[in-house]
């Protein structure tokens, strides 16, 4: 077992997560990147043999194929003091287990299968196997966002003959109670194994119980082989998603669905066929304590950057729960303060802790609280996370759905919506805000960044002109920043320089407006000029909370001096570290020597991939944010 603080490679161990038959799991914090990782080491053990490092090679390259919502992401592969280990996405969460033993919900059961589906689809698309799909390896991050976990036991469908050769794919390799049957029996494996494991999985999930049991192992394997599973009765799911569970459950292969895409079709054609609707919640939380409220009220503020630092709101919140331990909206708050202090440098994984308790707590007082899901999504989409927006945007949803006015969920979902390219979805957020409150600058600057991703920067002029003629020493740097973006693009670059002088001169070693310059270098074709305001925008990086908009920054500075492979590289990085925002790629003028050259097309068609999943997964009719849609001009 590894110690706190050990550092392997660029990682610095936090604490250990589990251990099983291959390897030690811990949480570890990137030190280049600033986020917090799964990080997935062989068991010395299994390192001095040669097959089985074999195979933690494979399951890296096997789930480094994978890139998909609900497959925890792989980043990163290397050894340290002869050990292998994998860098992967660290999702705060809870295993799927911990939600079974009583019947779930027929709705949730449905999200939780689609999404799962999901994954699986991406993968037997690239070729891999799962092979051990169990609660265990599925995580829900939030309220609703899977992640499939451990391709360790994953085999490629596709892989060479030499390799087949020494790394057999028979024999019992799996958990005997979400086994298929050929599994057991040593036959090869293929997609429809994956399949008839997710019917146990999804069988427990509507019935509470396990769908194979047994009182030794002998009698689960034979269970498993030879009886058919029991029915579901008919008052806790309807006949139909039963029909599909028992499909996926058939003991021949070829009775099954033949791939995930196949089930996920015929799930997605029942779930349009309409649900009952759950009956309403009735009741509700205890009011506060009249003390609490306002401390919490004054912590709120805090938190917003209106007065002061995360430590104050923290104090506050603190005395706001020694009045009324039974109040959730201090929970949620604390949930954020607690992640925030964390956020800012205290790498201490104690603070995530004592963030994910107080949001149970809150949740747990009142589950239609938005706040509950705001504070989640806050403390979740940050670079410590990396930006995890499906997590974070299925959480705003939820927040909106009760509240559709709350101020913290529309400013959220628009910059969420906005870094994903769902410029629609975004501006119905704005524009909800702004009928509130036409003042709001939090909102506005939202609203003219918005317009500089639509290619609409005269707008963007337009909007912010009003606040800096009021205000010639504006203070805050993003108006400045956004201003001189909008020149840039114009054409108006001796305006943009103008626009930064401020900004540089009161911080001169802040990463964006450093990035900028580099920019407007770049366009002036002053290449030692960009190439040195990069490099120090780059040595100050780890200040920037967003660094993905100094990485687009790079990538239009890099492509405007005609270094397109330079300009792809930071692009990619934009993309992989929270801002995939591919209909502003596409069009971006800065952008166009990138994507006149065949590689930058190439990866703008994968990006574009990625965008279809968000525009499938949060339409802008989506019903649950209605509220949005009303307000669109």
């Amino acid at each position: 077992m590894l110690a706190s603080g050990t550092h392997v490679g660029r990682y610095v161990v936090l604490d250990q997560l589990g251990e099983g038959a291959m390897g030690e799991v811990y949480r570890a914090w990137d030190d280049a990147l600033d986020r917090v990782v799964a990080l997935k080491l062989l068991l010395p053990l299994r390192a001095e043999n040669e097959q089985a490092r074999r195979r933690f090679a494979r399951e890296s390259r096997l789930a480094a194929r994978i890139n998909h919502p609900a497959v925890a992401h792989v980043y990163d592969v290397g050894e340290h003091e002869g050990v292998p280990y994998i860098a992967m996405e660290f999702v705060p969460g809870k295993q799927l287990r911990s939600w079974l033993g009583a019947p779930m919900p027929v709705e949730r059961v449905i999200s939780f299968t689609r999404q799962i589906l999901e994954g699986l689809a991406e993968a037997h698309g690239q070729g891999v196997v799962h092979r051990d799909l169990k609660p265990e390896n599925i995580l829900i991050s939030g309220r609703d966002q899977v992640k499939i976990l451990d391709f360790g036991l994953a085999k490629g469908i596709l892989d060479d003959v030499s390799e087949a050769t020494s790394l057999s794919n028979t024999g019992i390799t799996g958990t005997p109670r979400y086994m298929a049957p050929e599994q057991i029996q040593g036959t090869p494996v293929d997609t429809r194994t994956d399949i008839y494991a997710l019917g146990t999985v999804v069988y427990e999930m509507i019935t509470g119980a396990p769908c194979h049991e047994g009182k030794t192992l002998g009698e689960m394997l034979s269970a498993v082989v030879y009886k058919a599973a029991p029915e579901i009765p008919e008052s806790l799911c309807p006949r139909g998603l039963a029909q599909i569970v028992h499909r996926a459950l058939s003991k021949r292969p070829e009775h099954r669905y033949q791939d995930a895409a196949a089930m996920l079709a015929e799930l997605q054609s029942f779930a349009q066929a309409g649900l009952p609707s759950e009956a309403p919640a009735v009741g509700g939380p205890a009011p506060a304590h009249p003390r609490a409220e306002k401390f919490a009220q004054r912590a709120r503020e805090a938190l917003t950057g209106m007065t002061t630092s995360s430590s104050l709101a923290l104090d506050l919140l603190e005395q706001a729960l020694r009045l009324d331990p039974e109040y959730a909206l201090a929970h949620a708050l604390y949930a954020e303060a607690t992640a925030a202090i964390f956020n800012t440098g205290h790498v201490d994984a104690s603070w995530l802790d004592r963030a994910q308790t107080a949001l149970d707590r809150a949740e747990a007082l009142d589950p239609d609280l938005p706040d509950v899901r705001v504070a989640r999504a806050r403390l979740l989409w940050t670079k410590t996370f990396n930006f995890p927006h499906e997590t974070a945007l299925r959480e705003l949803r939820s927040a909106l759905k009760v509240d559709p006015d709350h101020i913290g969920a529309l400013r959220l979902w628009a910059t969420i919506t906005a870094h994903v390219g769902l410029f629609e979805q975004a501006e119905a957020a704005i524009t909800r805000r702004l009928a509130q409150d036409p003042q709001d600058e939090v909102t506005l600057l939202l609203s003219a960044g918005l317009y500089i991703g639509e290619g609409r920067p005269q707008r963007a002029l337009e909007l912010l002109a009003r606040p800096t003629q009021l205000d010639p020493n504006h203070e805050d740097h993003l108006f400045w920043w956004n201003l001189a973006h909008a020149f840039i693009v114009l054409g108006r670059l001796d305006e943009a320089e103008q626009a930064l002088q401020g900004n540089l001169r009161r911080r001169p070693a802040e990463p964006l407006s450093l990035a900028l310059s580099a920019v407007l270098a770049a366009a002036r074709q002053d290449h030692d000029g960009a190439r040195q305001a990069m490099k120090q925008a780059e040595a100050h990086l780890k200040a920037e909370l967003h660094p993905h908009h100094v990485f687009h920054l790079f990538a239009c500075a890099e492509s405007l001096l005609g270094d397109v492979q330079a300009s792809l590289h930071w692009l990619q990085r934009t993309a992989e570290e929270g801002m995939p925002c591919h209909p502003w790629f596409a069009q971006d003028p800065l952008l166009a020597n990138l994507r006149a050259d065949p590689a930058g097309r190439t990866f703008l068609a994968e990006l574009g991939r990625r965008h279809a999943f968000f525009r499938a997964e949060f339409p802008l009719n989506d019903p649950a944010t209605v509220g949005l849609v009303a307000t669109i001009t």
